[in-house]
């Protein structure tokens, strides 16, 4: 597509928060699109020839809709959480991506017996804390 259009264009589609940006950078972009393009068939994805609305639909799809990720968890608000806590405690930062393209939270608290390590509280209720981006910046 070209830097010259898409990345101009991004700026009005992005709201990435640093946890994102932080993983995308570091999978890189062949394998951050690896996994952000996952089902797409390759007559889906624009060319040079393709016009603007064209290019903004699959922009859209990719990124907002996430339209072309493959889902492991099938959905599944616990099984993304539970597989956020290994990947965090096993540092799988491609895991880590993937479960993010899936819809996960990553700054949700994660389920664990054993959370004073990753930097949680005991007392730490279920809302959103930061503390999985504190443990992917140490990676």
């Amino acid at each position: 597509m070209g830097v010259h259009v898409s990345r101009i264009q991004s700026i009005t589609l992005d709201d990435l928060g640093t946890s994102e940006l932080l993983l995308a950078r570091s999978v890189g972009n062949d394998n951050f699109n690896d996994i952000m393009e996952d089902k797409l068939e390759n007559e889906m994805k624009p060319t040079s020839h393709s016009n603007m609305e064209e290019r903004k639909s699959f922009i859209r799809g990719k990124y907002m809709a996430r339209r072309y990720v493959v889902h492991t968890c099938a959905d599944d608000a616990a099984c993304l959480a539970d597989e956020l806590g290994q990947a965090v405690r096993s540092c799988d930062v491609f895991s880590l991506v993937q479960l993010w393209a899936e819809g996960a939270d990553l700054c949700c608290n994660l389920p664990s017996t054993n959370r004073i390590g990753l930097g949680y509280s005991p007392s730490a209720s279920s809302t959103c804390s930061t503390t999985p981006l504190s443990a992917i910046t140490s990676l």
